[in-house]
């Protein structure tokens, strides 16, 4: 998974929780730069051991949606750490 496709990942990911998120911290999510949330949620993807070793796990092999469930796993995981849902 190239940097990219690991920022599309966490927006689209971000995207699916957003709503929940306004909806119980309204004024936090108006002071928010989404852009800097995605861009520092990216970076530290990047440095993080478990995220290479679940794009490892999944054998860097994208022609199977399937092996990219741990992927996908921890950067739903991530991002809702990161709003606190």
């Amino acid at each position: 998974m190239n940097v990219n496709e690991l920022h599309e990942l966490v927006e689209q990911r971000l995207d699916m929780r957003w709503n929940e998120f306004t909806e119980e911290h309204p004024q936090l999510a108006a002071a928010i730069d989404r852009v800097q949330l995605i861009e520092t949620s990216v970076e530290r993807l990047l440095d993080d051991p478990d995220y290479h070793q679940a794009v490892q796990s999944a054998g860097r092999d994208q022609a199977m949606i399937g092996v990219a469930g741990p992927v996908i796993d921890l950067v739903d995981r991530w991002v809702g750490r990161l709003l606190g849902i």
